[in-house]
């Protein structure tokens, strides 16, 4: 998405003037992301504060469901166990 496309931009602002100064994860992915309908195929959204990575994608061909990313359940990583993980031995 490019930033010249008013009629995500100007939902964007006031999502995020909403927002303004408590942003969270959880907001973002109900509050934002679902409003704006930005992410069509894939949305991640960081809380580095917590090191948590929520992403979604979208619906595969012979799954069920709603057919946006920002539509679908995220699924949360824990970033600390993601990035601790060992690399399988030859």
């Amino acid at each position: 998405m490019d930033w010249l496309c008013p009629g995500y931009s100007e939902v964007l602002a006031k999502q995020l003037d909403l927002y303004h100064g408590n942003v969270t994860a959880l907001n973002t992915i109900r509050d934002i992301v679902s409003i704006v309908q930005t992410g069509d195929l894939h949305v991640a959204v960081y809380d580095l504060s917590h090191e948590l990575l929520y992403v979604a994608n979208a619906r595969g061909d012979s799954e069920q469901g709603p057919v946006y990313a920002y539509d679908r359940t995220f699924l949360q990583l824990n970033l600390t166990e993601v990035f601790s993980e060992l690399p399988p031995s030859l």
